[in-house]
């Protein structure tokens, strides 16, 4: 099996995709500590930063499995294309409101949810997209490449957020934002798969949702993993993210920039640890690794929460960072090569609503425990809640012993 090296960027196809999902990481790192900033300028208000992270993630908890059946049935690189339309869209009318000074939470809301749209049907698409042009052989690499990759941007993209919204304003980050998408969507024009196997399949979306459920539910691997993967998403999810504008205001002190280079930091240690699996292609013992990496990125946010140090929080950040993507490259590569062709959409789509929709309801959460305990002490006792109950699915769930 090829697997070491970067085998991956052997793949023309691959490498064209590559090129064009730097930019589109780039501008969804940006837009998110931009949208962050804005809200805490408008609203100076815990609560209303987890609302904003609703919005965002309430589109994927709700369109995700149908998005899955999409997947599995729709040419997934138009299906990407549509996609990256509706991020440069949301993007774009954001800059033009905050520039003229017409911005107002219902909008800023609206538009999210649309951001959010797109982020519900492009990320099993890309999923199924990626083993399409790479093939099983290659999928280790390409996951981890494409983990690296966009980790690197969330090294990259908060800190030209930060300078930009530093030296020339939230309206203008937002319209930069929105031109950084162009070239992914010219990248996805270029790329010609020659065939892509799809479901035939004539029963109706309804009945092909309810059928990836069935199988995820009566396989006790994929069931096991999706739980590992959901367990940080629901209780840390943003939360880090969203909250960094009171830690970099209030306890750390360091303004829009510093906030933009803390989250670099978390992107710096992401990138390293996802460049270096993609170069082994293969990791052993994976089940025990990803109880591992999951329970310390729980702790790990605890330290974070603890810390009045800029220097400390920066190096525990690269913690966070590093114990992050191994746990989902690791998760959502064995999801991949587990899953049966024809429903890997539809499982692909659980993991999404595992990892991502479920955000929906960590918003509104981490708004209300920062209003009332602080943003510190709200970070650190879910940081400590996702360690113990990564621990308690490890004890209940023996089947993820099966990954070697």
């Amino acid at each position: 099996m090829d697997t070491r090296g970067f085998s991956a960027l052997r793949v023309h196809n691959f490498r064209l995709y590559l090129s064009g999902a730097v930019f589109s990481r780039v501008a969804d790192n940006m837009e998110q500590v931009i949208r962050a900033w804005l809200v805490w300028e408008v609203t100076g208000s815990p609560f209303w930063l987890g609302v904003m992270v609703f919005c965002h993630w309430l589109p994927v908890t709700t369109l995700s499995i149908f998005a899955g059946v999409l997947a599995d049935r729709l040419d997934n690189r138009k299906l990407m294309m549509v996609c990256e339309c509706l991020y440069l869209l949301s993007s774009l009318l954001m800059g033009i409101l905050v520039v003229t000074g017409l911005i107002n939470l219902w909008e800023i809301g609206a538009l999210l949810i649309i951001h959010g749209m797109a982020a519900a049907i492009g990320n099993p698409s890309r999923q199924v997209f990626v083993h399409d042009i790479v093939g099983k052989e290659k999928l280790v690499s390409a996951v981890s490449l494409t983990n690296s990759l966009f980790q690197c941007m969330q090294f990259v993209g908060p800190a030209m957020a930060g300078f930009i919204i530093a030296s020339a304003g939230v309206g203008v980050a937002y319209l930069v934002d929105a031109a950084v998408f162009v070239p992914a969507l010219v990248s996805l024009a270029i790329i010609r798969v020659v065939k892509q196997h799809r479901q035939t399949s004539q029963v109706s979306p309804w009945a092909s949702t309810a059928e990836g459920f069935r199988h995820v539910k009566g396989d006790p691997l994929l069931l096991s993993l999706i739980a590992l993967a959901t367990v940080p998403a629901v209780l840390i999810g943003d939360s880090v993210a969203a909250m960094m504008p009171i830690f970099a205001t209030e306890v750390l002190r360091v303004g829009p920039e510093g906030m933009g280079i803390l989250l670099s930091a978390n992107g710096f240690g992401a990138i390293s640890t996802a460049i270096f699996i993609s170069y082994l292609g293969g990791l052993r013992r994976k089940g025990s690794l990803i109880v591992l990496t999951s329970a310390l990125f729980g702790l790990l946010v605890v330290a974070f929460s603890a810390s009045s140090w800029y220097y400390v929080s920066m190096i525990v950040l690269v913690g966070i960072g590093m114990a992050g993507v191994a746990s989902q490259t690791i998760i959502s590569t064995s999801l991949q090569l587990a899953a049966p062709d024809l429903l890997r959409g539809r499982v692909m789509a659980l993991y999404s609503l595992g990892t991502l929709g479920v955000r929906t309801f960590n918003g509104p959460m981490i708004g209300v425990l920062a209003t009332a305990v602080g943003a510190p002490l709200a970070l650190g006792l879910l940081g400590g809640l996702v360690s113990i109950a990564v621990l308690i699915i490890a004890v209940l769930t023996p089947e993820r012993r099966k990954l070697n």
